[in-house]
Parts: C-alpha cells; structure tokens; sequence
C-alpha cells in the first residue's frame, strides 16, 4: 500500500475506534462543561445579565460550552496517545509503515471529525435551550470552527501525549496551559468587566477570539476578520506544535533503542 494510502488507512481505524467507544468519546468530554455552565450562569448571571445588550447569560455561555467540550475531549486524546505509546498498540501502528507525525495527525483528524458531531448537536440543543436564534449556516459555520479547532487540539493533545512520562501528566498540564486562558477570556463575561490593565491580554486571547466567533455565527451578529484568522491561526499552530513534540518523541525513543542495542552489542 502507498504512503497516502497507509495514512488514509489509519485515519479510517482512528475514526473506527471513537464509534465504537461512544460514552468516553462523545458523551464523557460534554459532561462537565454543561455542568459548569448551569452552576455559572446560576452564580453570576445576575451580576453579568446587565452587561449583554438582552442576552441572558446562560445564552452567552454557550460558545465556551463547546470550546470547554474540545478541551476536556483533548485531555482523554493525550492520555490516550500516552497509553498508545507505551502498549503494544505501537507493533499494530508500525504494520502501516509510518512515521509518528502521521499517527499524531491522523487522531487529530479523528479527533476533529468526532468533535464536529459533538459541537453541532450541542450547539442545537444548548441554542434551542437557551432562546438563540439559531440558523443551519450558523451551526454548520460553528460546528466547522470547532472541527478546526478540535483539530488542532487533538494534534497538540497527542504530541503532548507522547512526550510525558505518565498519563496523569496530561490533564495537569492542559489545565495549567488553558484554565488560565479561559477565565482570561471573554468567554465568561464581556471584555467591559475585565480591569483596564487586563484587557489587551483578553484582546490577544485565543479563546476570546473562537468565543466571539462562535457568539458571532450562532446568534447572527457581525464576525470580526481578525479574530476568525487569529482562532484559525491558533488552531494550525497547535496542529504544528503537536507534531513537532510527536516528532521529538519518535527521536527520543530511537536514539534510546540505538542506545539498548549498543549495549547488548558490547556486552556480547
């Protein structure tokens, strides 16, 4: 089979194995950021609701649901690659004649194909929950946005994965890396309440470009170029980055199997 096709191949399983895993895939990544939307929108939206020109707070949050959504998917994919790193999986994995920067992009695609129908069936559900005047190009616009965007994080998510030393490294690191990001975000409320010195970091925030985007597409109201470039921009970066760590890994494990081998070769 052709490189193409052994990449082709792979995507194929990668895909196969999240349909045939739905809880852990789909309806686990969903469960606490829906929650944390009801306990937010109980606790503040009294205090932000004046802020949003008539839009009830619990409408506001949904863009940050389903990035929330992605972000907790792309922890369970980094200890997933962990696990698929360090099993047997890997002597399966070498049966396509590939390198790791392909397996890494091939879980992101994956990734983002689950999380297309995940996002978009949240989208409705939390739109129609919360009195948004949803349009089928918005939800498909948004439901493309996170397709981007799970990608990305599905590529960084893997390569990350590939990398530590443990499974249970990975959540702590994604929470350092995007908890910070998210409540610097206007995500949770609008750039109005964050303090004047605060607000060119919630300007360059990523999440608070995909959050205006997708409030942008879901409720009709004007998209800025700008920060649709800018989330666009940040989820090919993550994609890169998550193939250079995948990258480093593979060299890592080569020059220790290069190291293993020199050693029986000098004892013997």
């Amino acid at each position: 089979m052709s490189a193409t096709g052994n990449r082709g191949a792979l995507v194929r399983w990668q895909v196969l194995r999240r349909i045939r895993q739905p809880l852990s895939t789909l309806a686990g990544p969903s469960l606490f950021p829906l929650l944390s939307l009801c306990v937010v929108s109980l606790a503040f939206g009294a205090v932000v609701h004046p802020y949003l020109d008539g839009m009830s707070y619990t409408a506001y949050l949904v863009p940050l649901a389903l990035i929330n959504v992605v972000l907790f998917g792309g922890i369970a994919e980094g200890a997933d690659a962990w696990r698929e790193a360090d099993t047997t999986i890997v002597s399966r994995l070498a049966t396509f004649d590939v390198g790791r920067e392909a397996v890494v992009a091939s879980r992101a695609v994956a990734y983002g194909a689950a999380a297309a129908i995940q996002v978009a069936a949240l989208a409705v559900v939390l739109g129609a929950a919360t009195g948004l005047a949803l349009t089928v190009s918005g939800v498909v616009a948004t439901g493309l946005l996170m397709t981007v965007f799970a990608v990305g994080i599905g590529a960084f998510a893997a390569g990350l994965g590939s990398r530590v030393r443990a499974a249970d490294d990975v959540p702590g690191l994604f929470h350092a890396l995007f908890l910070p990001l998210t409540f610097l975000s206007t995500g949770y409320v609008p750039l109005s309440l964050f303090p004047g010195g605060a607000q060119w970091l919630v300007r360059l925030n990523p999440i608070s470009w995909l959050s205006e985007v997708s409030r942008g597409l879901l409720d009709g109201t004007r998209v800025r170029p700008g920060e649709l470039v800018g989330a666009i921009g940040a989820a090919i970066g993550l994609f890169i980055l998550g193939l250079f760590l995948a990258h480093r890994a593979e060299r890592s494990r080569d020059r220790l199997r290069g190291s293993a081998t020199a050693a029986v070769r000098f004892e013997a």
